[in-house]
């Protein structure tokens, strides 16, 4: 029964001294707090190491024999998982071609709206009164009288003024905001 220093644990381990010590901490590993650190038998260590995956290729060594499937069936038995794997895969599949056709669809949808959307504007514009500035003459109103004709909507105006001379409303509310 040999004792081994940490470092000569970790060589033996093909690991480093951080998780040798980390090992005997935690107490997965077996060892006695010296003057000088911690020292691990090497029986103990080997046992310790029979249970632990290989620092070549991370498996055990009872899972590495060729002659035995990894789900322990011999060979030449053909998994019973396969087929439902291959059936689950296809619903995934025909899922996700369901939700791509609609992710389609309503792409089409909003790219319709937006098309509809920009000829509204278009329209509207197109149906808005032109801008009348202060300086330029008021057009000549109708000579219709009806329920919603001008003068049927306006309000009596002083007898000193004209209907025609009488300043429009938004250059009234400028005014008023300014002054």
């Amino acid at each position: 029964m040999t004792s081994l220093s940490v470092q000569e644990a970790a060589v033996r381990a093909a690991t480093s001294t951080r998780t040798v010590r980390r090992w005997l901490v935690e107490g997965k590993l077996n060892g006695t707090r010296t003057v000088d650190g911690w020292t691990v038998d090497e029986d103990m260590l080997a046992s310790f190491l029979r249970g632990r995956p290989a620092p070549v290729n991370g498996h055990l060594g009872d899972i590495q024999d060729p002659s035995v499937h990894m789900d322990g069936r011999p060979p030449g038995r053909p998994s019973t998982e396969a087929p439902y794997l291959a059936h689950l895969l296809s619903e995934t599949q025909a899922e996700l071609m369901r939700r791509t056709e609609a992710a389609a669809m309503w792409q089409a949808r909003a790219e319709m709206l937006g098309a509809q959307l920009g000829q509204a504007h278009e329209r509207l514009r197109a149906l808005e009164a032109p801008r009348m500035h202060e300086d330029e003459p008021q057009p000549a109103q109708d000579a219709q009288e009806g329920p919603f004709s001008r003068s049927a909507v306006e309000t009596p105006v002083a007898s000193s003024e004209s209907a025609q001379a009488r300043p429009g409303f938004w250059t009234r509310l400028r005014a008023a905001l300014r002054g």
